[in-house]
Formats: structure tokens, C-alpha cells, sequence
């Protein structure tokens, strides 16, 4: 199993699931992961950033197996 990758900020890792969202072909999972970020992005502006780590996991989740990502615990 290969280990997820970290990030050292939510920024980061948000930047790093934009762009394998941008890369993603369109349908249903692309359309959910755009839903979490549009989610982790409004979190982000709150200062939630427990949510926004788990609506970041959960867009990378709905991309699938190859964009498993992490920052820490959420």
C-alpha cells in the first residue's frame, strides 16, 4: 500500500485536490468532489479547520484511490 501524502497546511492540501479535480474527466465523481471543496473552501473562510480537513478528505475520497491525501488528524 502506498502511504498517503502530507501537507504541512490545509492550504496546501487543498491546492494539491483542486488540481487533481481540475484533471478529473467530468461525471458523478467529479461533481462530488467539487461539492466538498466548494464546502472545505467555505469552512476554510470560517476558521473551521477540522471541517475543512474532513470535506477535503471526503472530495479526495470521491476522486478516488489516487488522490488519497493528508495533513494530519482532522
Amino acid at each position: 500500500m502506498t502511504p498517503r501524502p502530507r501537507f504541512p497546511s490545509t492550504a496546501e492540501k487543498m491546492r494539491a485536490i483542486r488540481a487533481r479535480c481540475a484533471a478529473a474527466p467530468a461525471g458523478v465523481a467529479k461533481a462530488r468532489a467539487e461539492g466538498h471543496l466548494q464546502a472545505a473552501e467555505a469552512a476554510q473562510r470560517r476558521g473551521w479547520e477540522g471541517e475543512c480537513n474532513r470535506r477535503l478528505d471526503s472530495a479526495a475520497h470521491a476522486l478516488g484511490p489516487g488522490c488519497q491525501c493528508s495533513s494530519g488528524p482532522s
